[in-house]
């Protein structure tokens, strides 16, 4: 069911309870005011009259019933009597017909109508001669009958019509209201998978649609940036991958190419042997880098950074000795943080990596991890030549290597630590230093022992 029909069903039935409350209580006002006037007015003119026939002389009661029963005040046809227990001592008017409600204990007060309701009566018992009475005064109510049914008829005829309209109307007005989506919803079904730069028009009237629309061109160019940039990825690792594969090809077609001795061919399986081991890094960290880009949710422990720093400074530590390179390590007694250990042994391996590669020999590089109360800070330095100030940007891309850099690799490496942190809510930098070098910062939220 379509939400046009869906609001177009609420809207009959909200609609059809508030015209039938509104018609039942137009007809119940209308009535009440209509005959409340006349039986206000025949009971005031009633009382009257008995008091003058009761307070005056009996001689009188007659005159009295005969000049009420020619008012008109209240309509054409009066009926006026005075009625005793020997009977009615004084009858005056249109005597088509009688009360049906007085009774013989002449205690009965009000208003009463006639058997076949086209009189209105008001009854009022007094004493006559000592004796119980009561005066009924009559009047036809006939029009008041009649205005009534027509205004009944009139409901009838008139709030069907007002209803069969406001659900037409209600349905079209949906429809208007609805067509910006309608359109909006065209729209994308127009964007292909190949088309990803195109854009929804903004609607003229910034509205909900028009919000709607903002989001929507926000999230197709979000699609577009994932897009280029999975594109420019699969592009990156297969010009990646295909040098040393070539390497890797052709060494092996020479070595194959006419005998060669066993020096030669050690030294080629060697050259092969490094190609394979340099694929089989980069292989890993795509797939690392595939998983990280997959997960939405880290399966963490609280784990304790300076433990992982230690352990892989001890085992870091022989090739410091080997490159005479003054390694200093300064590591927080405790310094829990809640995370993947195995990932975050990946982040001090890449960024100890990196500060060996570019550290000069008989250089200098440093590892240290402070706490900072609810943060915890792993900083990597070295006294190279640090990084060219327009590549600084650039370091995080996927395959990104600046073009002065001495070392090689696969470009991989910061694109997976900043991966890594991110996933552990953290953040990571990497800023020149003023006497030269570099220095990579980590940064991430405390964890503790439950």
């Amino acid at each position: 069911m379509s939400i046009r029909l869906r609001l177009t069903i609420y809207w009959t039935l909200i609609l059809a309870a508030i015209l039938l409350v509104a018609c039942i209580a137009a007809y119940q006002l209308f009535v009440a005011q209509g005959w409340g006037r006349v039986d206000a007015a025949l009971l005031e003119e009633a009382d009257t009259s008995a008091r003058q026939i009761a307070e005056g002389p009996s001689s009188r009661a007659s005159e009295v019933v005969k000049e009420l029963s020619d008012e008109r005040d209240l309509g054409a046809h009066r009926h006026v009597r005075l009625v005793t227990e020997d009977g009615a001592i004084a009858d005056f008017g249109d005597s088509r017909a009688e009360p049906s409600a007085p009774d013989a204990s002449f205690q009965s007060r009000g208003i009463f109508p006639s058997s076949d309701g086209s009189f209105r009566f008001a009854v009022m018992p007094l004493r006559f001669n000592a004796h119980d009475a009561y005066l009924e005064d009559g009047v036809d109510v006939t029009p008041i009958r009649d205005a009534t049914r027509q205004f009944l008829t009139s409901l009838l005829i008139l709030v069907p019509i007002v209803f069969v309209l406001s659900v037409a109307g209600g349905y079209w007005l949906v429809g208007r209201a609805l067509q910006p989506i309608t359109e909006l919803s065209e729209g994308l079904a127009a964007i292909q998978p190949k088309r990803l730069e195109a854009r929804l028009p903004p609607p003229p009237i910034h509205d909900e649609v028009a919000r709607l629309t903002e989001a929507i061109n926000a999230l197709l160019s979000r699609l577009e940036r994932a897009s280029i940039a999975e594109r420019r990825f699969a592009s990156d690792a297969a010009h990646e991958l295909r040098t040393p594969l070539a390497t890797l090809r052709t060494g092996l077609e020479v070595a194959i190419a006419r005998p060669r001795s066993s020096e030669e061919n050690l030294a080629a399986l060697e050259t092969a042997l490094s190609e394979v081991i340099a694929m089989c890094k980069m292989a890993d960290d795509l797939l690392m880098l595939a998983r990280l880009d997959r997960e939405t949710a880290l399966n963490s422990t609280v784990v304790d950074l300076s433990e992982i720093a230690a352990e892989i400074a001890a085992n870091i530590e022989p090739v410091a000795h080997e490159r005479q390179l003054q390694f200093k390590v300064d590591l927080a007694r405790v310094a829990l943080v809640r995370g993947n250990p195995p990932d975050l042994r990946r982040v001090v391996i890449n960024l100890l990596d990196n500060a060996f590669k570019f550290a000069p020999g008989g250089g200098e590089v440093g590892l240290s991890v402070t706490c900072n109360g609810n943060s915890v800070t792993m900083r990597v330095i070295d006294n190279g030549p640090g990084i060219p100030a327009a590549d600084l940007p650039l370091v995080f891309e996927r395959f990104y290597r600046s073009k002065s850099a001495r070392a090689e690799g696969s470009g991989l490496g910061l694109s997976l630590c900043k991966e890594v942190v991110r996933h552990h809510n953290g953040q990571i930098t990497i800023a020149n230093l003023p006497r030269g070098g570099c220095e990579a910062t980590v940064t991430l939220p405390a964890g503790t022992e439950s």
